[in-house]
């Protein structure tokens, strides 16, 4: 470099846009871990109170109903963002167990699954939420915050 001029050397800026590649390979993947745990909230939180509907129904009828619109619940599970129209099993009347389940990617936004793939959330009785199918995985299900069967 001439005296009297200002700048930085080639090797300077290979080092700078070396260190931004690997900063954005560590926050990019973060970021998409977050945005899915926000999908999946829209989920879950549709699907608790889906739960607390059919147990409110149960205690006064005595059975569930696998038709939405006949639970004391204004919600509309039909316009869900990122997940299908949730569908409800009545495995066992007689002994009360249930399960509700949306599937990732059906949607009112369709064929944008990301990372994780088109998976299912179930919710029971109980109230336990479980993550299946897709490209989820035991290790995958725990970053999101929940358990893989």
């Amino acid at each position: 470099m001439r005296s009297g001029e200002r700048g930085f050397t080639l090797i300077e800026l290979l080092v700078v846009i070396i260190i931004l590649g690997v900063l954005a390979s560590i926050a990019i993947p973060q970021f998409a871990k977050v945005a899915e745990k926000g999908k999946l909230s829209e989920a879950v939180s549709v699907l608790g109170a889906l739960r607390l509907s059919e147990l409110a129904y149960h205690a006064t009828t005595g059975n569930f109903d696998n038709n939405f619109s006949n639970l004391e619940i204004s919600l509309e599970v039909d316009h869900l963002r990122h997940f299908g129209v949730p569908a409800m099993t009545a495995n066992d009347p007689a002994v009360g167990t249930f399960t509700i389940q949306v599937t990732r990617g059906a949607g009112l936004i369709t064929g944008t699954t990301g990372r994780y793939g088109a998976y299912t959330v179930q919710i029971d009785e109980t109230g336990e939420v479980i993550l299946t199918g897709g490209s989820l995985d035991a290790g995958r299900a725990g970053e999101l915050g929940f358990k893989f069967q």
